[in-house]
């Protein structure tokens, strides 16, 4: 009887094992067929300086490298300029970037990091991220707009708060805001602002102050496959 057992129990994790191979063959695949959403741009024979898809504002230049459709995204590679050696952003909210076609605007659902371009001495000098925008966009559609309002640093787990303050009144904002920190959180509260000002509007100026948002916009009429 005990031998009996013994033999079922050995079958069931056989069994088992088999279903768990197969479910890693299946999540495997899928996980290969979603790699086709993004595609790796050639940055080895791509001459960034002869670009002529850039704009520049307050000393920060975007380069767009390449704008397609990659599976049911539409994708867009961009290079920038680097102020400094933090970590700097495209879409750190996501809703600094819009794609607008026709009459609908559509904003990214995915942002990464695809290259560095270092300088002589090897210093990070320009960030190439891509963009993914959740629609399919005919190639021969003709208005099809990328605006790109600001880049930003992502906002440090602890909050300076006296430091924040003098940057607001520094700017003349009349914004007076109060800093909750607790259970691994940081936040602001808004005290004081202008009358005419709404609470999101100063919501959004502080955060550009944490965040040290350089505002653009820098913007892009895409026509088709770009380049």
């Amino acid at each position: 009887m005990f031998k009996q057992q013994k033999t079922t129990t050995t079958i069931w994790l056989i069994v088992l094992v088999a279903i768990a191979g197969l479910i890693f063959q299946i999540t495997e695949a899928s996980a290969r067929e979603n790699m086709r959403y993004f595609t790796q741009p050639d940055f080895e024979t791509l001459n960034l300086a002869n670009q002529a898809n850039q704009v520049t504002v307050s000393d920060i230049t975007f380069r767009l490298i390449a704008a397609h459709q990659s599976g049911e995204n539409y994708q867009v590679d961009l290079c920038f300029t680097l102020p400094d050696s933090r970590d700097w952003l495209i879409a750190n909210r996501g809703d600094e970037v819009i794609l607008s076609i026709t009459d609908e605007i559509f904003f990214p659902v995915e942002e990464g990091t695809i290259n560095w371009i270092p300088s002589p001495d090897g210093r990070k000098i320009e960030r190439c991220e891509y963009l993914l925008f959740p629609v399919v966009v005919d190639k021969d559609a003709q208005d099809v707009k990328l605006t790109l309002r600001q880049i930003s640093v992502s906002p440090p787990e602890m909050l300076d708060c006296p430091a924040i303050q003098n940057k607001l009144d520094e700017a003349n904002s009349g914004i007076k805001i109060r800093c909750n920190v607790g259970n691994g959180q940081s936040g602001i509260d808004i005290l004081a602002k202008p009358s005419s000002m709404t609470e999101l509007a100063a919501r959004n100026i502080a955060y550009e102050v944490i965040a040290d948002a350089r505002l653009g916009p820098w913007e892009f009429e895409i026509k088709g496959s770009t380049p």
